[in-house]
């Protein structure tokens, strides 16, 4: 516990922090002690003085370490994707590949395995540990030597009101490179997509594809809307900069 101490003379506040806790009887009967106005202190403008703190660090205090290629682009709240009455959470690549950096985003369920312990956590393969992976690229196609940089966001929830939590991920650019560097030289790029997309997943959970072993795996392209950019501003019709294909319109 936390220890406290006044000068009623300067009207200086002392507290040593013990893991960085204190309480507010603390606070008030140091005030006494040394003969201070309880009433006249807080009332009055005062200096409170820390004399130390506890720092929370990221290896020594996480309840989880995950570890992968390319891992930390964005993280992402999702609430309860799977209704088990824990949040859930993800987590995009900045590059993804067909080899260590399989999957652009990865989706951990919460569950009770998170609490606070008091051993440091282990650290984990994030692509192992992700309970939803989700691709840029279909199966049946593949990346072969080919990487994918973009910079995906991703959100949930229960958008057509159905009760089923659905999924949006944003893509607003697309850089596909023989390189495995997030800058690759220009001589390395073979594409380059600006134009940005938008996809809605109804009730996700329907969607995804388990597997024996691993990760449960979901594409981009079996999204049930998207919504495209266009570089052309002639014949289209745009909302919030984003294209949404509604095909021959004439």
């Amino acid at each position: 516990m936390a220890d406290a101490s006044y000068d009623p003379t300067l009207k200086i506040l002392t507290i040593n922090l013990d893991s960085g806790v204190t309480t507010a009887n603390t606070v008030v009967n140091a005030i006494r002690q040394a003969g201070g106005n309880v009433a006249q202190y807080f009332t009055g403008n005062f200096l409170v003085d820390l004399k130390s703190e506890t720092a929370i660090q990221l290896e020594r205090d996480a309840s989880a370490r995950l570890e992968d290629t390319a891992l930390g682009g964005g993280l992402f709240g999702l609430g309860d994707l799977n209704r088990d009455g824990y949040a859930d959470f993800a987590v995009s690549r900045l590059r993804e590949d067909g080899g260590t950096a399989s999957g652009a985003i990865l989706i951990f369920y919460g569950s009770p395995g998170y609490a606070v312990g008091s051993d440091q956590a282990p650290v984990q393969d994030a692509s192992s540990a992700a309970d939803i992976v989700i691709r840029q690229y279909s199966a049946t196609q593949g990346l072969g030597s080919v990487s994918i940089i973009s910079d995906l966001q991703i959100t949930a929830g229960d958008f057509n009101h159905d009760g089923k939590q659905d999924l949006v991920i944003g893509r607003p650019v697309t850089l596909q490179t023989t390189s495995l560097n997030l800058l690759p030289d220009p001589s390395e790029i073979l594409s380059q997509d600006l134009r940005g997309h938008v996809y809605l997943f109804n009730s996700v959970l329907s969607l995804i594809e388990s597997a024996p072993e691993g990760p449960a795996s979901l594409e981009l392209d079996r999204a049930n809307i998207i919504l495209e950019g266009e570089g052309s501003p002639q014949n289209n019709i745009y909302f919030l900069g984003l294209l949404l294909l509604l095909g021959d319109r004439e």
